[in-house]
Parts: structure tokens; C-alpha cells; sequence
């Protein structure tokens, strides 16, 4: 029930319009979100019993400063969810640069399914494309675990969606594939390119580039 609640929200929703935080439908779906996780979640409802209090998220619908905001190592050292265990059927993982400790979130379909949705409507209401093609700035092999994804490998398969044609730039040695990015770049018919890299990997990548076409002119 409270999933095709916020289906029919995320499907609904518009941006331009609904951009103000205190836009009270939004406040009314985060409190109808934060009891259904109190209700269905015993470490959520620790929390909010001994640090906030259940009159609080009641009245969520007023402001959203009444909204408990979760430190993220709460991922880390417990397993939060609010289905049964046996829908999950997806782990995503952070990168678990602290410590080497990675947050988990634990995704049952229709969870998938409104985060697919909702990333779809933001990247097109803020970018305005209509599936650009795109490079990625990573190798394949980065999302062949289907089972359990980091937020990496998360990052590439949610754009990949959104994509008409998705490129690797890398191999599976993470090497550059300097031709892969030429066919897309050279291509008269790609009027829109979506690059997409980690941060971490962008000083990488530019420096191969760059060593490549050095080698070139030489």
C-alpha cells in the first residue's frame, strides 16, 4: 500500500511547480513514510522513540523540521529495512571509503521500481533530455554482480536507463578505450552526450586522454 502511495506520488510529482520543501503533499507523503518505518522497523523505531519522539513525525505534515534526519553510519552498522526479508532481493552498497566499512540498502522491486522512476523524472526535468547518448567513465565488468551493487555500479545502470546508447571508456584493466569515446564524440547524429565518471576516477581518465593524444602527436 504505502508503495503505490509514492508510485503515484513520484508519478504525479512536478518539479516546477511542487519545487517549494513545504509543499504540504510532499510533507504529508514523508509522514505517512516515517510511521509506515516506525511501524515496520524496530532500530527506526528505537530512534525515534528515545531521540525524537512519535508526536514529532506526527506532525511531520506541518513542517518539514519535524523530519528525523538518520546519521549515515546507522547503514553501516545495522541492517535497515521495513519489508520482509524475503523480498529484498537487491543489496546496494557505498563505496566504504571510511573505514572500509560500506553502508547497505536493501531494495525489494518495488523500491527498485520508484527509484528508477524517480531518477528518470529528475534528470529530465533539470537536463531536458530526451535519452542522450552517453559515455561512461568505468569499465562493464563494474556492474556484472547483479545481486549486490555498489553505489558505483548503482550510479551506471540507473543512467543507463536513461541513455539511449551507453559506451564504456575503460576496459576491464582500466585501460582507455580511446576509440570508444572518438566514435561517440565524431558521431554528427550525437547532438546531446551525457558523460558520466566518479570523481575519483575523472583525474584518472583526463590523464590518459591526455597521454594518448601526446603519443599521437609524437
Amino acid at each position: 500500500m504505502i508503495n503505490e502511495e509514492v508510485l503515484d506520488y513520484i508519478k504525479s510529482y512536478n518539479f516546477l511547480k511542487n519545487k517549494n520543501s513545504e509543499n504540504k503533499e510532499f510533507l504529508d507523503h514523508q509522514q505517512n513514510l516515517c510511521l509506515y518505518h516506525y511501524k515496520n522497523n524496530k532500530y527506526y523505531k528505537k530512534i525515534i522513540d528515545d531521540i525524537f519522539s512519535l508526536e514529532k513525525i506526527k506532525n511531520i505534515h506541518h513542517s518539514i523540521n519535524n523530519i528525523p534526519y538518520l546519521p549515515v553510519d546507522l547503514f553501516k552498522k545495522y541492517e535497515l529495512y521495513s519489508t520482509n526479508l524475503n523480498n529484498i532481493f537487491k543489496v546496494l552498497r557505498s563505496s566504504g571509503t571510511t573505514n572500509n566499512n560500506p553502508s547497505k540498502i536493501f531494495l525489494d522491486r518495488e523500491n527498485a521500481n520508484s527509484q528508477t522512476l524517480s531518477l528518470s523524472k529528475i534528470f529530465t526535468e533539470f537536463t531536458g533530455l530526451n535519452r542522450p547518448n552517453m559515455i561512461i567513465g568505468d569499465c562493464q565488468e563494474t556492474i556484472k554482480n547483479k545481486k549486490s551493487f555498489s553505489a558505483r555500479a548503482a550510479g551506471i545502470i540507473g543512467f543507463s536507463y536513461l541513455c539511449r546508447k551507453p559506451t564504456f571508456a575503460l576496459d576491464s584493466d582500466m585501460n582507455l578505450i580511446l576509440k570508444n569515446i572518438e566514435n561517440v564524440v565524431s558521431n554528427d547524429k550525437n547532438k546531446n552526450i551525457l558523460i558520466l565518471v566518479l570523481l575519483l576516477l575523472l583525474g584518472y581518465i583526463c590523464s590518459k586522454i591526455n597521454y594518448q593524444l601526446r603519443l599521437r602527436k609524437s
